[in-house]
């Protein structure tokens, strides 16, 4: 297991998120059917991986197949990652244009982010109120990008808040880390050196298009 994040299965076998307990055999149907079978045209005896989102994982086999659903039956035992043990990152971002702050979404989920906060700051182009459509596309990009990472613990993106409320409720067991591009004196990897993640998360705020206004940093 490569840094506790990635089960060293073979490459190929497909991946897919199964929001449920993960048991010895599971009927599986709905969307997750279609898309195994009709879709993907799997057939019995075919293996794949199914994660929880929250740190398991196993492999299944498809034993049985009727109209609308198919029995899976487990391979081999779970298998979970020490969710303590990981790095609990918090993104606060400015929210950017749509197609950009999906990109981030996708990224953040690939790289291990644990939970996303949109922000509305000064200079954010999108302002508020967001539909809720949005928080619902948002959390499935993360979804389907932790299907292909292989990642098996998936961040939440909670709802959008204004700048200052979010400052005012940071938690305070994290460390926080605002990257300005003007500050010529300390490096960021100068602050991770002196940081025990082990021990505290690490509140990660970043700006939107334009960056913050200069006044946040004086």
């Amino acid at each position: 297991m490569a840094n506790g994040l990635l089960l060293n299965y073979q490459s190929n076998i497909r991946r897919f998120l199964f929001e449920k307990s993960l048991l010895k055999s599971l009927i599986i149907d709905g969307s997750l059917f279609h898309r195994i079978i009709k879709v993907l045209r799997m057939t019995v005896g075919e293996q794949f991986i199914l994660f929880d989102g929250l740190g398991s994982e196993s492999i299944f086999q498809i034993k049985e197949i009727s109209k609308n659903t198919f029995l899976a039956v487990l391979v081999n035992s779970e298998r979970k990652i020490n969710i303590p043990s990981l790095p609990n990152v918090t993104l606060g971002i400015g929210i950017l244009k749509l197609q950009k702050f999906d990109f981030v979404i996708q990224k953040c989920t690939e790289i291990g982010i644990r939970t996303i906060i949109p922000l509305f700051t000064e200079r954010t182009i999108i302002r508020p109120p967001l539909k809720n459509q949005k928080f619902v596309r948002w959390n499935s990009i993360a979804k389907a990008a932790a299907e292909q990472s292989k990642r098996i613990v998936i961040p939440e993106v909670l709802e959008a808040v204004p700048f200052k409320e979010y400052i005012s409720n940071l938690r305070e067991d994290h460390y926080t880390i605002m990257p300005y591009e003007n500050e010529t004196n300390l490096q960021l990897s100068d602050v991770l050196t002196k940081m025990k993640i082990s021990e505290k998360g690490i509140n990660l705020i970043i700006g939107p298009e334009g960056g913050f206004h200069l006044k946040r940093f004086y």
